[in-house]
């Protein structure tokens, strides 16, 4: 028997994703209704629940899908549900790069580069010390990590009632190393099929996807204590008339793709795999993630402009 993969068959939907660009910015988790009694699968007995805890030191675990989900309680629930089944899941941004009181100690508050004209490389030109707050953005990611365990184990044969297909699967991981935050994938026929449709709209070979660089440009100011001209370098998302994408962030050439040999010997009506490259730390990942929540936006909703 041929197992389904959404690479090549329309499958009903266990789960989307979305980015919330208000005043908070969220990435939005929309559960169908009849996957999300899975979560419970996960307790306190949990060996993946147990290990978390253990090496990221969180407070606490819950599988509560009536409130909130997660480590610390990172996924909140915010809906009941909709008329297509889906009940929503918030994840807050969180302010990773907190600056304090204390005067810079490169610049001695200045805020001026010691080096020459320009800003202080160190305080970014405020004139302060900063401090990083790595517990809640490794929540999310340890959550992440759990739903889309979760969800590539029992997401295929969960035959929800959803009326859409499954646009895109994710895989994460969580740990304190080099590449501990990668992801993985895969976007269905319905993605490629929308960045070939625009790539032909535009009579371009390659072109820039303007709502998904803006997602992660205010995600990663977010978590980084506002903006920086850093914030800007290595924000850069695209696509290609061969159904090829690619969503960069803040790194060593860190971004998330489309995998190269899948789109070579694609074949019409297919699908393809996700990789990763130096997807180092949770910043990373929740940024490169609110990039793929704003793609699912467009694609979902075709007429949106990019």
């Amino acid at each position: 028997m041929t197992t389904k993969r959404i690479t090549r068959d329309s499958i009903p939907a266990w789960y989307q994703l979305s980015f919330f660009d208000g005043e908070k910015k969220m990435i939005i988790l929309r559960i169908h209704e009849d996957f999300l009694p899975t979560l419970e699968r996960a307790n306190d007995d949990s060996p993946i629940v147990k290990d978390f805890l253990s090496t990221f030191g969180f407070d606490f675990f819950s599988n509560d899908i009536k409130e909130g989900f997660g480590f610390e309680k990172t996924f909140l629930r915010t809906s009941d549900g909709d008329a297509g089944g889906f009940v929503d899941f918030a994840i807050p941004i969180p302010r990773v790069k907190v600056w304090e009181k204390t005067p810079c100690s490169h610049c001695e508050g200045s805020g001026k580069s010691e080096y020459g004209p320009g800003k202080c490389i160190f305080c970014e030109g405020k004139g302060k010390e900063h401090r990083m707050e790595w517990k809640k953005p490794y929540a999310i990611s340890a959550t992440f990590t759990l739903f889309t365990t979760l969800a590539s184990i029992f997401g295929y044969e969960s035959e929800t009632s959803a009326k859409i297909p499954q646009l895109l699967t994710l895989q994460t991981i969580t740990m304190k190393d080099m590449h501990g935050a990668e992801i993985g994938g895969e976007l269905s026929p319905f993605v490629l099929e929308w960045i070939i449709e625009k790539a032909e709209q535009k009579e371009k070979d390659e072109f820039s996807i303007a709502p998904v660089e803006e997602a992660l440009r205010n995600t990663y100011k977010r978590m980084m204590g506002g903006s920086s001209g850093y914030s800007e370098r290595g924000i850069r998302s695209w696509g290609r008339k061969s159904g090829f994408i690619a969503i960069d962030c803040p790194g060593n050439a860190t971004g998330i793709y489309t995998d190269g040999s899948d789109i070579s010997y694609r074949k019409k009506g297919e699908g393809c795999t996700l990789s990763s490259h130096n997807v180092d730390s949770p910043i990373q990942q929740i940024t490169l993630i609110a990039g793929l929540a704003k793609l699912h936006d467009l694609v979902l909703h075709k007429n949106a402009q990019v």
